[in-house]
Parts: C-alpha cells; structure tokens; sequence
C-alpha cells in the first residue's frame, strides 16, 4: 500500500458498491513489477531492483485489496494472463487488467474491452 493511500480504500469500495448495484462494467487496473525492475516507471526502477517494497506478481502486495472484491468471491491475481495483456474476470461484469505504463489505455485492451461493454463514459477512483 501506497503511504497515505490507505483513506481512499471506503470511498472507492462505495463507488464499486453503486456500479456493481447498478450492473455497471468494473475494470479495476494495476501495475505489476518485474523483480528486476526494467518494467518499472523510471522514478520506481532503482528501488524495484534492490528490493523494494513493491508489486511483484505473486506476492501479497501485488493483489487487490479484499474490501474491493466483489462481495462473497475471493481472489487471487493471475499475473502470468495479465502481464501477457489479458483481463481476469472477478465477477459479474468485472475485470482486473494489468497496465505496462502510467496510462490505462496505453498499450492495454481497455479502450476496446469499454467498446465492447458498451461504455462510453468512464469514471475513475484511486
């Protein structure tokens, strides 16, 4: 968890409480670091590499936080399906997906996967 992050975790589980309420599609998107770091932001690279605390696939801090599952289903991340670009289906109309890079549209099956849910507007919680 991010320092000074962990105040946010209500008011997004409210949020995903009224989509889910309403059938709404939920794209929940994460980063996932090489324990070397090369697929790190630059800024994150050098902590990354030594060890950091960060989100390596697999570990506990690379999953989402249980407040934020759907409601009676339990997961884990497959990071091998995410990393290769896929989404994992979590519940009823809900997906995690990976992001290479800052943006979530950048190089990652979103824009397309909203198409295809017949989304054409987006809001955003972090």
């Amino acid at each position: 968890m991010i320092p000074g992050s962990e105040g946010s975790i209500p008011a997004i589980a409210g949020v995903l409480a009224a989509f889910r309420a309403h059938g709404r599609p939920i794209v929940h998107v994460i980063r996932l670091y090489d324990a070397d770091g090369g697929n790190a932001e630059l800024p994150r690279r050098t902590l990354v590499a030594i060890g950091g605390p960060v989100v390596r696939p697999g570990c506990d801090g690379s999953q989402l936080r249980a407040e934020l599952h759907p409601p009676g289903r339990g997961f884990r991340l497959d990071a091998e399906l995410l990393a290769g670009g896929g989404l994992q289906e979590v519940g009823p109309n809900e997906w995690v997906m990976y992001k290479p890079r800052w943006g979530a549209f950048y190089e990652t099956p979103l824009g397309p996967h909203l198409c295809a849910c017949g989304v054409d507007s987006v809001a955003v919680s972090c």
